[in-house]
């Protein structure tokens, strides 16, 4: 039988050596972060989630969550699909990049919180400059899957997440009674977390790539049921430019 493919294992791995070998990382404590991967939303490939980040809010304070994974005090949870290492879902995308992108997000502080940076032309050159700096300080690389393989994961066993609540002054920050009736947990623990492993093939969203004359090409979730011109090629619908399926080599841009 193959081996089973350890992916947060994998993604700890990368996560560890970034913090090491990115002088822009450094602030970043692995050892604070929890890595799940698991299945998410089609369109999403990866998510950060910051236990100390809180709105302003008036009239309410916020209720943060004690997450406890293997004797370590987790401030941050950062989720990837396992589709970032498939070499047929990974097309015009770089899986490393990922990776360096959610850690992008982590405050420099390394308090919990999100880096006040939003998405954009400046997060994005930080992003390739982590990246880049990565790989010329030799640091290893994710696995390239076929999609046939089974792979451990790690994802929480019940539906909710650890997040922040929200409470009214008057009634105060210890009434757990107000808190219990919303369903909100205030202490996750390992016990709370499932490692399974399951074929890889089950967890890989359709995926339908499309083609225009000029070669630009982008992928969607759902097959296009009318016909759909290239936005690249005209900014208005145009019959010169319809897309047609494709069937794309690794190494192709997608725009």
């Amino acid at each position: 039988m193959p081996a089973v493919v350890q992916l947060p294992s994998v993604f700890e791995a990368v996560i560890r050596d970034a913090s090491r070998l990115v002088p822009d990382l450094r602030h970043v404590r692995s050892e604070e972060i929890l890595t799940l991967v698991h299945r998410l939303p089609p369109k999403r490939q990866a998510q950060t989630i910051a236990l100390r980040q809180a709105r302003s809010r008036r009239r309410y304070q916020p209720a943060f969550p004690e997450v406890v994974f293997e004797g370590r005090d987790i401030r941050y949870l950062l989720s990837f699909h396992p589709r970032i290492c498939v070499a047929s879902y990974a097309v015009g995308c770089d899986p490393l990049e990922t990776v360096m992108h959610e850690l992008w997000h982590l405050s420099p502080e390394a308090d919990g919180t999100i880096r006040s940076l939003r998405h954009g032309c400046a997060f994005n050159a930080a992003v390739r400059t982590c990246t880049e700096a990565y790989r010329r300080a030799g640091g290893r690389e994710l696995p390239r899957l076929e999609g046939s393989e089974r792979v451990a994961i790690r994802a929480w066993k019940a539906d909710e997440t650890p997040c922040v609540a929200y409470v009214r002054q008057d009634v105060g920050i210890c009434d757990n009674r107000a808190l219990a009736r919303s369903g909100w947990r205030r202490r996750w623990t390992e016990e709370d977390v499932a490692l399974s492993v399951v074929p890889l093939a089950g967890l890989l969203p359709n995926v339908h790539r499309y083609v225009c004359p000029n070669g630009h090409v982008i992928q969607a979730h759902v097959q296009f049921r009318k016909p759909r011109s290239c936005a690249t090629c005209a900014p208005h619908f145009d019959r010169r430019f319809l897309y047609r399926p494709a069937a794309l080599e690794e190494g192709t841009k997608i725009f």
